[in-house]
Protein backbone atom coordinates (compact mmCIF):
# COMPACT_ATOMS: atom_id res chain seq x y z
CA UNK A 1 0.00 0.00 0.00
CA UNK A 2 3.03 2.51 0.77
CA UNK A 3 4.79 1.34 -2.19
CA UNK A 4 1.45 2.31 -4.07
CA UNK A 5 0.87 5.60 -2.58
CA UNK A 6 4.41 6.60 -3.15
CA UNK A 7 4.52 5.57 -6.72
CA UNK A 8 1.27 6.73 -8.35
CA UNK A 9 1.46 10.34 -7.82
CA UNK A 10 4.95 10.69 -8.91
CA UNK A 11 4.90 8.54 -12.15
CA UNK A 12 1.87 10.06 -12.91
CA UNK A 13 2.62 13.26 -12.50
CA UNK A 14 6.18 12.41 -14.69
CA UNK A 15 4.78 11.17 -17.52
CA UNK A 16 2.27 14.17 -17.79
CA UNK A 17 5.14 16.25 -17.33
CA UNK A 18 7.13 14.51 -20.12
CA UNK A 19 4.12 14.51 -22.27
CA UNK A 20 3.19 18.13 -21.69
CA UNK A 21 6.97 19.19 -22.62
CA UNK A 22 6.97 16.88 -25.35
CA UNK A 23 4.03 18.84 -27.22
CA UNK A 24 5.96 22.17 -26.01
CA UNK A 25 9.30 21.00 -28.17
CA UNK A 26 7.14 20.00 -30.78
CA UNK A 27 5.68 23.22 -31.28
CA UNK A 28 8.13 25.18 -30.27
CA UNK A 29 10.43 23.66 -32.63
CA UNK A 30 7.83 24.22 -35.45
CA UNK A 31 8.34 27.73 -35.03
CA UNK A 32 11.98 27.96 -34.84
CA UNK A 33 13.49 24.79 -36.93
CA UNK A 34 17.24 26.49 -37.43
CA UNK A 35 19.71 26.04 -34.63
CA UNK A 36 18.96 29.37 -32.53
CA UNK A 37 21.54 31.45 -30.03
CA UNK A 38 23.78 29.67 -28.70
CA UNK A 39 22.35 26.38 -30.45
CA UNK A 40 24.33 27.53 -33.60
CA UNK A 41 27.97 25.88 -31.74
CA UNK A 42 26.77 23.30 -29.98
CA UNK A 43 23.85 21.75 -32.69
CA UNK A 44 27.57 21.60 -35.28
CA UNK A 45 29.42 20.43 -32.62
CA UNK A 46 27.09 17.56 -31.10
CA UNK A 47 26.84 16.30 -35.20
CA UNK A 48 30.76 16.32 -35.40
CA UNK A 49 30.91 13.71 -32.04
CA UNK A 50 27.65 11.93 -33.99
CA UNK A 51 29.81 11.24 -37.04
CA UNK A 52 32.86 10.31 -34.44
CA UNK A 53 35.04 13.40 -35.24
CA UNK A 54 35.92 14.17 -31.97
CA UNK A 55 38.80 16.09 -33.03
CA UNK A 56 36.89 19.09 -33.71
CA UNK A 57 36.01 21.61 -31.64
CA UNK A 58 34.25 25.13 -32.23
CA UNK A 59 36.51 27.96 -30.41
CA UNK A 60 33.41 29.93 -29.65
CA UNK A 61 32.73 27.26 -26.66
CA UNK A 62 33.71 27.58 -23.69
CA UNK A 63 32.53 24.70 -22.05
CA UNK A 64 33.33 21.02 -21.66
CA UNK A 65 32.01 18.70 -24.15
CA UNK A 66 29.41 17.13 -21.68
CA UNK A 67 25.96 17.55 -23.95
CA UNK A 68 27.75 16.44 -26.75
CA UNK A 69 28.59 13.18 -25.55
CA UNK A 70 25.57 12.57 -23.67
CA UNK A 71 23.71 13.14 -26.84
CA UNK A 72 26.32 11.68 -29.24
CA UNK A 73 26.85 8.50 -27.92
CA UNK A 74 22.96 6.97 -27.38
CA UNK A 75 22.26 8.49 -30.90
CA UNK A 76 25.42 7.61 -33.03
CA UNK A 77 25.01 3.91 -32.52
CA UNK A 78 21.57 3.25 -34.18
CA UNK A 79 22.64 4.98 -37.04
CA UNK A 80 26.09 3.59 -37.27
CA UNK A 81 24.37 0.46 -37.48
CA UNK A 82 20.94 1.47 -39.28
CA UNK A 83 22.79 3.59 -41.62
CA UNK A 84 26.71 3.15 -41.67
CA UNK A 85 26.36 6.75 -40.82
CA UNK A 86 26.80 8.07 -37.22
CA UNK A 87 24.96 11.80 -37.84
CA UNK A 88 22.03 10.44 -39.24
CA UNK A 89 19.75 10.18 -36.04
CA UNK A 90 21.47 13.73 -34.88
CA UNK A 91 19.06 16.49 -35.98
CA UNK A 92 18.25 19.47 -34.24
CA UNK A 93 15.11 18.07 -33.06
CA UNK A 94 16.20 15.02 -31.60
CA UNK A 95 19.23 16.63 -30.19
CA UNK A 96 16.90 18.97 -28.43
CA UNK A 97 15.20 16.07 -27.09
CA UNK A 98 17.84 15.24 -24.98
CA UNK A 99 16.73 18.30 -22.93
CA UNK A 100 12.82 16.69 -22.72
CA UNK A 101 14.85 13.40 -20.73
CA UNK A 102 16.93 15.91 -18.31
CA UNK A 103 14.29 17.96 -17.47
CA UNK A 104 11.59 15.09 -16.78
CA UNK A 105 14.73 13.62 -14.85
CA UNK A 106 15.24 16.94 -12.38
CA UNK A 107 11.82 16.49 -11.74
CA UNK A 108 12.62 12.98 -10.70
CA UNK A 109 15.52 13.82 -8.62
CA UNK A 110 14.19 16.98 -6.57
CA UNK A 111 11.07 14.71 -5.85
CA UNK A 112 13.63 12.01 -4.42
CA UNK A 113 15.48 14.92 -2.60
CA UNK A 114 12.63 16.13 -1.02
CA UNK A 115 11.36 12.53 0.00
CA UNK A 116 14.97 12.53 1.56
CA UNK A 117 14.90 15.53 3.12
CA UNK A 118 11.34 15.61 4.18
CA UNK A 119 10.09 12.19 4.50
CA UNK A 120 6.71 12.98 6.15
CA UNK A 121 5.39 15.22 3.40
CA UNK A 122 2.40 13.15 1.19
CA UNK A 123 3.88 11.78 -1.83
CA UNK A 124 0.82 14.21 -3.76
CA UNK A 125 2.07 17.32 -2.40
CA UNK A 126 5.95 15.93 -2.60
CA UNK A 127 5.26 16.27 -6.36
CA UNK A 128 3.52 19.33 -6.62
CA UNK A 129 6.92 21.37 -5.36
CA UNK A 130 8.89 19.15 -7.05
CA UNK A 131 7.27 19.90 -10.65
CA UNK A 132 7.07 23.73 -9.32
CA UNK A 133 10.84 23.41 -8.63
CA UNK A 134 11.90 21.69 -11.95
CA UNK A 135 9.44 24.08 -14.01
CA UNK A 136 11.82 26.92 -12.74
CA UNK A 137 11.23 29.33 -15.56
CA UNK A 138 15.59 29.89 -15.97
CA UNK A 139 15.95 26.06 -16.47
CA UNK A 140 12.76 25.04 -18.05
CA UNK A 141 13.05 27.30 -20.69
CA UNK A 142 15.92 25.77 -21.90
CA UNK A 143 14.28 22.30 -22.08
CA UNK A 144 13.02 22.93 -25.40
CA UNK A 145 16.80 24.46 -27.01
CA UNK A 146 20.07 22.25 -26.86
CA UNK A 147 21.46 23.90 -24.28
CA UNK A 148 23.49 22.77 -21.26
CA UNK A 149 21.64 23.93 -18.32
CA UNK A 150 18.96 20.85 -18.06
CA UNK A 151 21.98 18.43 -18.09
CA UNK A 152 24.47 20.33 -15.92
CA UNK A 153 21.48 21.00 -13.02
CA UNK A 154 20.87 16.91 -13.41
CA UNK A 155 24.08 16.01 -12.84
CA UNK A 156 24.69 18.20 -10.00
CA UNK A 157 20.95 17.51 -8.44
CA UNK A 158 22.04 13.65 -8.73
CA UNK A 159 25.27 14.35 -6.95
CA UNK A 160 23.40 15.78 -4.09
CA UNK A 161 21.06 13.15 -3.77
CA UNK A 162 23.62 10.07 -3.39
CA UNK A 163 25.86 12.32 -1.08
CA UNK A 164 22.62 12.36 0.94
CA UNK A 165 22.20 8.93 0.80
CA UNK A 166 26.15 8.39 1.73
CA UNK A 167 27.11 7.17 -1.55
CA UNK A 168 30.34 9.83 -1.42
CA UNK A 169 32.09 7.69 -4.42
CA UNK A 170 29.25 7.81 -6.77
CA UNK A 171 28.66 11.28 -6.21
CA UNK A 172 32.24 12.29 -6.91
CA UNK A 173 31.93 10.34 -10.18
CA UNK A 174 28.85 12.16 -11.36
CA UNK A 175 30.54 15.80 -9.88
CA UNK A 176 32.88 14.91 -12.95
CA UNK A 177 30.04 14.37 -15.42
CA UNK A 178 28.14 17.97 -14.13
CA UNK A 179 31.54 19.45 -14.33
CA UNK A 180 31.97 17.81 -18.11
CA UNK A 181 28.66 20.08 -18.71
CA UNK A 182 29.50 23.53 -16.90
CA UNK A 183 33.19 24.08 -15.11
CA UNK A 184 31.99 26.09 -12.59
CA UNK A 185 30.07 22.73 -11.17
CA UNK A 186 33.23 22.03 -9.24
CA UNK A 187 31.76 25.20 -6.78
CA UNK A 188 28.85 22.49 -5.75
CA UNK A 189 31.48 19.69 -5.64
CA UNK A 190 33.29 21.29 -3.43
CA UNK A 191 30.03 21.73 -1.22
CA UNK A 192 29.44 18.66 -0.88
CA UNK A 193 33.02 18.38 1.06
CA UNK A 194 31.63 21.33 3.44
CA UNK A 195 28.30 19.42 3.99
CA UNK A 196 30.34 16.14 4.97
CA UNK A 197 32.52 18.56 7.42
CA UNK A 198 29.98 20.28 9.06
CA UNK A 199 27.99 17.05 10.16
CA UNK A 200 31.87 16.04 11.48
CA UNK A 201 32.63 19.24 12.79
CA UNK A 202 29.43 19.24 14.48
CA UNK A 203 29.70 14.93 15.62
CA UNK A 204 33.79 16.49 16.97
CA UNK A 205 32.00 19.04 19.02
CA UNK A 206 29.48 16.93 20.74
CA UNK A 207 32.65 14.52 22.05
CA UNK A 208 34.69 17.88 23.01
CA UNK A 209 31.49 19.65 24.97
CA UNK A 210 28.49 17.35 25.92
CA UNK A 211 25.89 19.87 25.98
CA UNK A 212 25.89 21.39 22.42
CA UNK A 213 21.77 21.49 22.07
CA UNK A 214 21.79 24.85 23.56
CA UNK A 215 24.48 26.26 21.35
CA UNK A 216 23.03 24.43 18.15
CA UNK A 217 20.12 26.85 18.52
CA UNK A 218 22.45 29.84 17.87
CA UNK A 219 24.75 30.43 15.46
CA UNK A 220 27.21 32.82 16.37
CA UNK A 221 27.40 30.83 20.51
CA UNK A 222 28.02 27.93 18.35
CA UNK A 223 30.51 29.53 16.18
CA UNK A 224 32.03 30.83 19.28
CA UNK A 225 32.16 27.51 21.03
CA UNK A 226 33.81 25.91 17.76
CA UNK A 227 36.70 28.17 17.86
CA UNK A 228 37.09 28.29 21.53
CA UNK A 229 37.37 24.59 21.46
CA UNK A 230 40.22 24.30 18.23
CA UNK A 231 42.09 27.04 20.07
CA UNK A 232 41.72 25.11 23.69
CA UNK A 233 42.74 21.50 21.93
CA UNK A 234 45.39 23.34 19.44
CA UNK A 235 47.21 24.74 22.64
CA UNK A 236 46.41 21.32 24.52
CA UNK A 237 46.49 18.21 22.45
CA UNK A 238 47.49 19.30 19.09
CA UNK A 239 47.31 15.72 18.28
CA UNK A 240 42.69 16.01 18.36
CA UNK A 241 43.02 18.35 15.50
CA UNK A 242 44.89 16.65 13.44
CA UNK A 243 42.36 13.88 14.29
CA UNK A 244 39.56 16.04 13.55
CA UNK A 245 41.64 16.94 10.07
CA UNK A 246 41.91 13.48 9.07
CA UNK A 247 38.23 12.63 10.31
CA UNK A 248 37.04 15.01 7.79
CA UNK A 249 39.79 14.06 4.46
CA UNK A 250 38.48 10.49 5.25
CA UNK A 251 34.65 11.48 4.63
CA UNK A 252 35.67 13.48 1.47
CA UNK A 253 38.34 12.27 0.22
CA UNK A 254 36.50 11.50 -2.79
CA UNK A 255 35.39 14.77 -3.58
CA UNK A 256 39.03 16.50 -2.57
CA UNK A 257 40.16 14.48 -5.82
CA UNK A 258 37.86 15.59 -8.19
CA UNK A 259 38.55 19.15 -6.87
CA UNK A 260 42.52 18.77 -7.08
CA UNK A 261 42.24 16.68 -10.84
CA UNK A 262 40.18 19.92 -11.90
CA UNK A 263 42.65 22.43 -10.38
CA UNK A 264 45.28 20.79 -12.56
CA UNK A 265 43.03 21.07 -15.16
CA UNK A 266 42.96 25.06 -15.11
CA UNK A 267 46.79 25.22 -14.26
CA UNK A 268 47.14 22.96 -17.65
CA UNK A 269 44.77 25.00 -19.64
CA UNK A 270 45.88 28.47 -17.86
CA UNK A 271 42.16 28.85 -17.07
CA UNK A 272 38.55 27.47 -16.24
CA UNK A 273 37.66 28.28 -20.17
CA UNK A 274 37.90 26.54 -22.67
CA UNK A 275 37.75 28.10 -26.11
CA UNK A 276 37.03 31.71 -26.65
CA UNK A 277 37.80 33.72 -23.65
CA UNK A 278 37.80 36.70 -24.82
CA UNK A 279 34.59 37.45 -22.98
CA UNK A 280 34.43 35.10 -19.83
CA UNK A 281 37.19 37.36 -18.19
CA UNK A 282 36.61 36.79 -14.52
CA UNK A 283 36.07 39.70 -11.62
CA UNK A 284 34.84 40.81 -8.92
CA UNK A 285 31.09 41.79 -9.65
CA UNK A 286 29.59 41.33 -6.19
CA UNK A 287 26.09 42.75 -6.98
CA UNK A 288 25.54 39.23 -8.41
CA UNK A 289 24.60 38.66 -5.13
CA UNK A 290 21.88 41.06 -5.20
CA UNK A 291 20.63 40.22 -8.64
CA UNK A 292 20.48 36.46 -7.28
CA UNK A 293 18.65 37.79 -3.88
CA UNK A 294 15.67 39.85 -6.29
CA UNK A 295 15.59 36.57 -8.21
CA UNK A 296 14.92 34.65 -5.47
CA UNK A 297 12.36 36.89 -3.86
CA UNK A 298 10.42 36.86 -7.05
CA UNK A 299 10.21 33.38 -7.65
CA UNK A 300 9.82 32.27 -3.92
CA UNK A 301 7.65 35.46 -3.05
CA UNK A 302 4.61 33.47 -1.38
CA UNK A 303 7.31 32.02 0.77
CA UNK A 304 9.36 34.76 1.92
CA UNK A 305 6.55 38.20 1.57
CA UNK A 306 3.67 38.72 4.06
CA UNK A 307 2.35 41.12 5.69
CA UNK A 308 3.37 39.59 9.17
CA UNK A 309 7.41 39.17 7.89
CA UNK A 310 7.45 42.73 6.68
CA UNK A 311 6.24 44.03 9.86
CA UNK A 312 8.71 42.08 11.72
CA UNK A 313 11.19 42.79 9.47
CA UNK A 314 10.69 46.53 9.77
CA UNK A 315 10.43 46.24 14.12
CA UNK A 316 13.44 44.29 14.07
CA UNK A 317 15.25 46.53 11.85
CA UNK A 318 13.92 49.93 13.59
CA UNK A 319 14.47 48.41 17.25
CA UNK A 320 18.35 46.66 16.00
CA UNK A 321 19.38 49.49 13.03
CA UNK A 322 23.18 48.79 13.63
CA UNK A 323 23.17 45.06 10.83
CA UNK A 324 20.89 47.08 8.35
CA UNK A 325 22.88 50.05 8.47
CA UNK A 326 26.33 47.90 8.05
CA UNK A 327 24.92 46.12 5.71
CA UNK A 328 23.49 48.98 3.37
CA UNK A 329 27.00 50.84 3.96
CA UNK A 330 28.91 47.71 2.57
CA UNK A 331 26.12 47.00 0.06
CA UNK A 332 26.58 50.67 -1.40
CA UNK A 333 30.46 50.38 -1.69
CA UNK A 334 30.16 46.95 -3.30
CA UNK A 335 27.43 48.19 -5.67
CA UNK A 336 29.37 51.44 -6.21
CA UNK A 337 32.72 49.92 -6.60
CA UNK A 338 31.83 46.76 -8.53
CA UNK A 339 29.31 47.16 -10.53
CA UNK A 340 30.11 45.32 -13.83
CA UNK A 341 28.08 46.18 -17.37
CA UNK A 342 29.18 43.09 -19.84
CA UNK A 343 29.11 44.24 -23.52
CA UNK A 344 26.60 41.45 -24.29
CA UNK A 345 24.64 42.77 -21.75
CA UNK A 346 23.86 45.95 -23.57
CA UNK A 347 24.38 44.70 -26.91
CA UNK A 348 22.03 41.88 -27.35
CA UNK A 349 18.07 43.20 -27.08
CA UNK A 350 16.88 39.47 -27.43
CA UNK A 351 17.68 38.38 -23.46
CA UNK A 352 15.49 39.76 -21.07
CA UNK A 353 18.63 40.55 -18.90
CA UNK A 354 18.77 43.48 -21.41
CA UNK A 355 15.24 45.05 -20.75
CA UNK A 356 15.80 44.27 -16.87
CA UNK A 357 19.12 46.68 -16.64
CA UNK A 358 17.75 49.02 -19.43
CA UNK A 359 14.48 49.39 -17.89
CA UNK A 360 15.45 49.25 -14.31
CA UNK A 361 19.03 49.46 -13.38
CA UNK A 362 19.98 52.10 -15.87
CA UNK A 363 16.99 54.32 -15.54
CA UNK A 364 18.83 56.56 -12.51
CA UNK A 365 22.20 55.73 -10.90
CA UNK A 366 20.56 55.73 -7.79
CA UNK A 367 18.32 53.16 -8.86
CA UNK A 368 20.69 50.12 -7.85
CA UNK A 369 21.21 51.75 -4.36
CA UNK A 370 17.88 52.49 -3.50
CA UNK A 371 16.86 48.74 -3.90
CA UNK A 372 19.20 47.73 -0.85
CA UNK A 373 16.33 47.40 1.61
CA UNK A 374 14.70 44.83 -0.90
CA UNK A 375 17.87 42.73 -0.98
CA UNK A 376 18.38 42.96 3.33
CA UNK A 377 14.78 42.00 3.69
CA UNK A 378 15.41 38.97 1.41
CA UNK A 379 18.54 38.13 3.16
CA UNK A 380 16.97 38.34 6.45
CA UNK A 381 13.99 35.89 5.03
CA UNK A 382 16.10 33.62 3.86
CA UNK A 383 18.18 33.78 6.93
CA UNK A 384 14.67 32.64 9.21
CA UNK A 385 14.37 30.09 6.49
CA UNK A 386 17.47 28.66 7.23
CA UNK A 387 17.26 28.08 10.94
CA UNK A 388 17.68 24.75 11.23
CA UNK A 389 20.47 24.68 9.49
CA UNK A 390 23.74 25.27 11.41
CA UNK A 391 26.05 27.90 10.64
CA UNK A 392 28.86 25.45 9.07
CA UNK A 393 26.62 24.39 6.60
CA UNK A 394 25.09 28.38 5.95
CA UNK A 395 28.81 29.38 5.84
CA UNK A 396 29.35 26.75 3.51
CA UNK A 397 26.45 27.90 0.75
CA UNK A 398 26.90 31.27 1.17
CA UNK A 399 30.67 30.89 -0.13
CA UNK A 400 29.99 28.77 -3.25
CA UNK A 401 26.88 30.61 -3.98
CA UNK A 402 29.28 34.28 -3.80
CA UNK A 403 31.94 32.15 -6.21
CA UNK A 404 29.82 30.80 -8.19
CA UNK A 405 28.15 33.96 -9.20
CA UNK A 406 30.81 36.97 -8.45
CA UNK A 407 34.01 36.04 -10.58
CA UNK A 408 30.80 36.24 -13.34
CA UNK A 409 30.94 39.54 -15.43
CA UNK A 410 27.78 38.99 -17.12
CA UNK A 411 24.65 39.11 -16.00
CA UNK A 412 22.96 35.59 -16.89
CA UNK A 413 20.01 34.41 -15.11
CA UNK A 414 21.49 31.05 -15.95
CA UNK A 415 23.85 30.96 -13.34
CA UNK A 416 21.52 31.76 -10.61
CA UNK A 417 19.37 27.98 -11.59
CA UNK A 418 21.66 25.16 -9.37
CA UNK A 419 21.83 27.84 -5.99
CA UNK A 420 18.24 28.73 -6.47
CA UNK A 421 17.53 25.23 -6.21
CA UNK A 422 19.13 24.40 -3.68
CA UNK A 423 18.14 26.94 -1.41
CA UNK A 424 14.61 25.95 -2.39
CA UNK A 425 15.37 22.42 -1.43
CA UNK A 426 16.93 23.30 2.37
CA UNK A 427 13.81 25.99 2.92
CA UNK A 428 11.25 24.45 5.14
CA UNK A 429 8.33 21.92 4.06
CA UNK A 430 5.89 21.37 3.87
CA UNK A 431 4.17 24.77 4.17
CA UNK A 432 0.41 25.90 3.69
CA UNK A 433 -0.79 23.99 0.26
CA UNK A 434 -1.99 28.03 -0.64
CA UNK A 435 1.35 28.78 -0.38
CA UNK A 436 2.73 26.08 -3.11
CA UNK A 437 -0.25 26.97 -5.44
CA UNK A 438 0.34 30.38 -5.70
CA UNK A 439 4.41 29.22 -6.28
CA UNK A 440 3.29 26.82 -8.85
CA UNK A 441 0.86 29.43 -10.62
CA UNK A 442 3.85 32.30 -10.28
CA UNK A 443 6.08 29.50 -12.23
CA UNK A 444 3.46 28.43 -15.11
CA UNK A 445 2.54 32.33 -15.90
CA UNK A 446 5.97 33.44 -16.31
CA UNK A 447 6.78 30.53 -18.40
CA UNK A 448 3.74 30.71 -20.44
CA UNK A 449 4.25 34.32 -20.88
CA UNK A 450 8.12 33.06 -21.56
CA UNK A 451 7.00 31.19 -24.33
CA UNK A 452 4.54 33.31 -25.90
CA UNK A 453 7.22 35.50 -26.66
CA UNK A 454 9.38 33.45 -27.92
CA UNK A 455 7.11 32.21 -30.53
CA UNK A 456 4.90 35.13 -30.98
CA UNK A 457 6.90 38.31 -30.86
CA UNK A 458 9.60 37.85 -33.00
CA UNK A 459 11.32 41.57 -34.31
CA UNK A 460 13.92 41.29 -36.88
CA UNK A 461 17.43 43.08 -37.04
CA UNK A 462 18.92 45.15 -39.36
CA UNK A 463 20.41 43.26 -42.62
CA UNK A 464 19.92 40.14 -40.92
CA UNK A 465 16.56 38.06 -42.50
CA UNK A 466 15.85 35.62 -39.83
CA UNK A 467 13.50 36.38 -37.00
CA UNK A 468 15.07 37.24 -33.23
CA UNK A 469 13.26 36.22 -29.97
CA UNK A 470 13.14 36.82 -26.80
CA UNK A 471 13.91 34.46 -24.17
CA UNK A 472 16.30 34.07 -21.03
Amino acid sequence: MATSMFACPFYFGLVTFFALATVLLKWLHSVQPKPYMDEIFHIPQAQHYCDGNFSHWDPMITTLPGLYLSSSLPLSIPGRLLFNKGDMFCTPYVLRCTNLFFSTGNVALIFLLLNRMHPKMSSSYTFLVASTLGSFPMLYFFTFLYYTDAGSTFFTLLMYLLHLHHQTIPAALIGVIAILFRQTNIIWVVFMVGVSAQNTLLQWMAVQKKNLKTQRKHDWLLLHTFFNLFSVNLQRNPWVIVELVLSILMKTWCYIIVTLLFLLFVYINNGIVVGDRSHHEATFNFPQIYYFLSTVLFFASPHLISFQKIYNWLSQSIQKPISFITFSVISALLIAKFTYVHEYLLADNRHYTFYVWSKIFKRHYLVRFLLIPIYWYTLCQIYLDLKKKNIFWKIAFAVCITVSLVPQKLLEFRYFIIPYLLLRLNMPLPTPLSKMLLEFTVTTFVNAITIYLFVYKTFTWPGVKDAQRFMW
